[in-house]
């Protein structure tokens, strides 16, 4: 990546800084709108926002949001077992 970027040492903290930002405030959004919908107290630490839904009687929502956090969370689980298994290879590349 910092390959095709024409000043990596300016270009490439300024993504990073800039991405985490973005994510650290959708993140406390989500967070705060999960707490108007639902009291604090009431909120399940299991599945917050399926159960918030339930509680709000749009059983349809509290169906999406499982549906979208599986699809969602395959990409993340592939990559971690593929990256699993390239270390494990890498390992035993050199101890052959």
């Amino acid at each position: 990546m910092s390959e095709e970027t024409k000043r990596p040492a300016r270009d490439i903290p300024i993504g990073l800084v800039g991405s985490m930002s973005m994510i650290t405030v959708i993140y406390c959004l989500v967070a705060l709108a999960l707490t108007m919908v639902v009291k604090y107290t009431q909120i399940d630490i299991n599945a917050a926002y399926s159960v918030a839904f339930e509680q709000i009687c749009m059983k349809w929502a509290k169906y999406l949001v499982s549906v979208s956090l599986a699809i969602s969370l395959q990409p993340t689980q592939n990559f971690l077992v593929l990256k699993r298994y390239s270390l494990v290879c890498f390992f035993f590349s050199f101890s052959a």
